[in-house]
This record gives structure tokens, sequence and C-alpha cells, in this order.
């Protein structure tokens, strides 16, 4: 897979940053499908299935803290 740049980043994280919809605050399909998508591949990475756990995604710890699978 060739990467476009930076901006390409943005557009396959876009799922991310819809997440509710507008009228009824309800999660968004294209969110849902997005974070089974990203569970799906951060639980099949070498790591996880060797160590039954995954880092966790969040800035605020700055992916130190781990999580069982």
């Amino acid at each position: 897979m060739s990467w476009g740049g930076e901006y390409e980043i943005y557009i396959l994280r876009s799922w991310m940053y819809n997440h509710r919809d507008q009228a009824t605050g309800e999660v968004t399909r294209e969110y849902y499908e997005g974070l089974c998508g990203f569970m799906y591949q951060a639980t099949n990475e070498p790591f996880a299935r060797e160590n039954g756990t995954i880092f966790c995604p969040c800035r605020k710890c700055i992916n130190e803290k781990t999580f069982e699978i």
C-alpha cells in the first residue's frame, strides 16, 4: 500500500471523529464498523496473540496501559 502523505492518515481515521449522530446522540454505523475493524486488527497483532493483551490506544496514558483480550 502506498501512503499518500500525512493527510491520508486522517482519511483512514475519519470514522473516529464521526462517533455520534448529531440528531439522536447515538453511535454512528461508521464509528461502530471502524471500531470493530480496529479491534480485529489490534487483537490479531503478534504481540496481542502471544501475550493476550493489547496496548491502550489513548493519548492520556501514552499507550502504556494494557488490557486483556
